[in-house]
């Protein structure tokens, strides 16, 4: 059987509309592989190589590489959630992204070559993919394997009929008790990550992990909102803020990026309420899957991450599993010295195995 001619270039500032198109739409809205996202890396220090491939009829596939020069000149290459492909069974363009990847990575010295695409273990032809790509799995996994999503499509009142008792009752006690959120999208939405912050920082003061700080939610929300609408909800009850999120709409995928809460009016429910009005949000900007974001690799009540997974469990959706993070080895000949570079490199870095 012919196969179809795949072509692979650099895509530049002009390809920016049809980048974000094809990974948000094509792609199933792919939100780290967005070309706002690869502005945000590129403000923390990484190089940004988008690498577009092509066949006879447009966009076949997509892989934004990040690229980092490491302390001792060895780098380091990753690309988040990619290759963004419509599905895997396309080998082709795959393989073609991957080789002029890998091509990038040995010219910046990079050690290795880590990708997490979103490839469901229950998807049939995933193993084959990455076979044909030689990708081998990674001892430490950069993004989360596993998400929760709630399907939206049914639309508001059925998503809402779906979901459990509970967390209906909560949504209704934290409106009727004078819980109060506010949406600001566009350009009010910078603005409003000064009063997110404290709650952000206060969650990750009682979840013992380590946050990103007020200039990077500021920048997440400017690179971000280049290509796909942003918000930032806040909650508040009699004017004091007491859940907040960074929500985005990266084409049929609604994402709860971040979010942080105070245990001051815990007994409300604000946080119920806050993702309640951010699905309104979602729906209203076409979106048709919550993504709650990732939740623990395990499921015991006892270890750091419980409470969070518990909490979206609530909202009655599907834990989806993911191969975990592959990697594509760049110098055959080094042997293990690039995993034992990576393990030195990470040894006070909080894993998500």
């Amino acid at each position: 059987m012919p196969t179809t001619a795949v072509s692979v270039r650099l895509a530049h500032s002009a390809d920016r509309a049809r980048w974000d198109r094809f990974v948000l739409d094509a792609a199933g809205g792919n939100l780290l592989q967005t070309w706002g996202w690869g502005e945000l890396k590129q403000q923390g220090g990484w190089r940004v190589h988008r690498l577009l491939a092509e066949g006879p009829e447009g966009a076949t596939g997509a892989l934004q590489l990040l690229v980092r020069r490491g302390p001792v000149g060895a780098g380091f290459a990753y690309g988040p959630r990619g290759p963004a492909l419509t599905g895997t069974s396309e080998v082709a363009p795959a393989a073609a992204l991957l080789g002029a990847a890998a091509a990038i990575a040995r010219r910046h010295r990079s050690l290795v070559l880590k990708l997490d695409p979103e490839w469901r273990i229950e998807d049939p032809e995933a193993p084959g993919l990455l076979r044909a790509l030689r990708l081998r799995p990674s001892r430490y996994d950069v993004q989360h394997r596993k998400t929760y999503l709630l399907d939206l499509a049914p639309g508001t009142e059925a998503v809402l009929a779906g979901l459990k008792a509970s967390t209906r009752h909560h949504i209704r006690h934290a409106d009727r008790s004078g819980v109060r959120v506010e949406i600001h999208a566009g350009a009010d939405a910078e603005p409003a990550v000064a009063r997110f912050q404290p709650l952000f920082d206060q969650a990750a003061r009682r979840g013992g992990f380590v946050g990103r700080d007020l200039d990077y939610h500021r920048a997440a929300v400017r690179c971000l909102r280049g290509s796909c609408p942003v918000a930032v909800l806040l909650a508040s009850v009699s004017g004091e803020d007491a859940a907040g999120m960074i929500a985005v709409a990266a084409g049929p995928r609604l994402c709860y990026l971040f979010g942080g809460s105070s245990p001051a009016h815990a007994r409300l429910h604000p946080s119920y309420l806050l993702h309640w009005r951010a699905i309104e949000w979602g729906l209203g900007c076409g979106c048709r899957t919550y993504d709650m974001w990732g939740v623990p690799n395990h499921e015991d009540p006892a270890a750091p991450g419980a409470g969070y997974f518990e909490f979206k469990t609530r909202w009655n959706g599907e834990v989806v599993r993911h191969h975990r993070c592959q990697e594509l080895a760049l110098w055959p000949w080094l042997g293990p010295l690039p995993r034992l570079a990576e393990r030195l490199a990470l040894r006070r870095r909080p894993l998500l195995t």
